[in-house]
Parts: structure tokens; C-alpha cells; sequence
């Protein structure tokens, strides 16, 4: 099919389409039934408007900064330091009641925040109290081992650790210092 035709079809094809365009036609090759695209495109002399959506505008940017999800870190943070003397404070009231071994497990606490003296000496007379002589006496050397130990708790420790020697001793007990 020649140029000159092709165009006059599509004139044909527009004004029996009310003047819309027409879907673009496959053309056959001649001697063949397979159909192949057209050369060139066909369009009408006087196009209509593109009826294509216009795109969705972007949503403006939120004013100031995007909130965050709130982290778990607690907002009234203490120091390790706090935390221990708190420990030790309700310790001292456990033991104070008879119960050893809880002020035991807030000692141990306190003293694995911040190694002072004071600590590991009412570690050491909390587990006395609950027989735990070999444990105890661990404690007590830690009191030496921190830095820059009181006099007198050091005094107070080495009684401790005598009367612990002595009781295990009285209980026929054997016991690793």
C-alpha cells in the first residue's frame, strides 16, 4: 500500500469515527497474511487533547521535623553510683529484717556497679549469716583489694574474718579463704 493511500484510508478512518482517532490499523504486507506495523504513524490532522490523567501531586512536606517513636531508655537516668547506694540502702533494710539471702543478691548488685569497701563488707556479713563461711571470707578480701579502703573497715573486716574462721572451725567445717 503506497503513502497516498495509507493517508486516504486514515481520512476515511476519521470521518467515520465522528472525527476521533481511530485505533491504529495493522497492515498486511501483500501475499501474506501476517500483519505488520504500519511505517509511519497515522494521525489525525487536528489532534483532541490528551484525556490521560494528570499526575497525583506530590503531598507537601510536613512542618518541622518528622516525630519519632520514643526510644525505651528511661528519660530520668541515675548513675551507677545511685543506683548502687539504693541497692545497698534496701539491703540493709533486708538484712535487717532476716532476709539474708535478698540482701545478698542487692549487695552483689551494688558491688558489681561500684566496688566500695562498705559493699563487699555487708556482702561478707550477709553471707555469714547464711553459713556461707567460704563466700563470705571472698567478700571480706575484697575489702582490702578496693581502692583506698577505710582504716577502720579494714579493722572491722579481719575481726569479721577471724569470728568466720573461728565459727568454721567450731562446725568442723574446711574452708577455702
Amino acid at each position: 500500500m503506497h503513502a497516498l493511500a495509507r493517508a486516504a484510508l486514515a481520512v476515511v478512518l476519521l470521518s467515520a469515527c465522528g472525527g476521533k482517532p481511530a485505533p491504529k490499523p495493522l497492515v498486511t504486507l501483500e501475499g501474506s497474511e501476517t500483519p505488520a506495523r504500519p511505517t509511519a504513524p497515522i494521525t489525525p490532522a487536528d489532534p483532541e487533547p490528551s484525556k490521560t490523567p494528570e499526575p497525583r501531586p506530590r503531598s507537601p512536606k510536613p512542618p518541622g521535623p518528622i516525630a519519632l517513636i520514643p526510644s525505651s531508655k528511661p528519660t530520668n537516668q541515675k548513675s551507677q553510683a545511685e543506683i548502687a547506694a539504693h541497692l545497698a540502702w534496701e539491703a540493709e533494710q533486708l538484712y535487717a529484717q532476716g532476709k539474708y539471702a535478698d540482701a545478698t543478691t542487692k549487695l552483689r548488685d551494688a558491688a558489681s556497679r561500684v566496688p566500695l569497701a562498705r559493699y563487699f563488707y555487708n556482702l561478707c556479713a550477709s553471707l555469714y549469716e547464711q553459713g556461707k563461711f567460704s563466700e563470705a571470707l571472698t567478700a571480706c578480701n575484697a575489702v582490702d583489694k578496693t581502692d583506698e579502703p577505710p582504716p577502720t573497715l579494714t579493722a572491722k573486716a579481719a575481726d569479721l574474718m577471724a569470728w568466720i574462721k573461728d565459727e568454721a572451725g567450731r562446725q568442723n567445717l574446711q574452708i577455702q579463704p
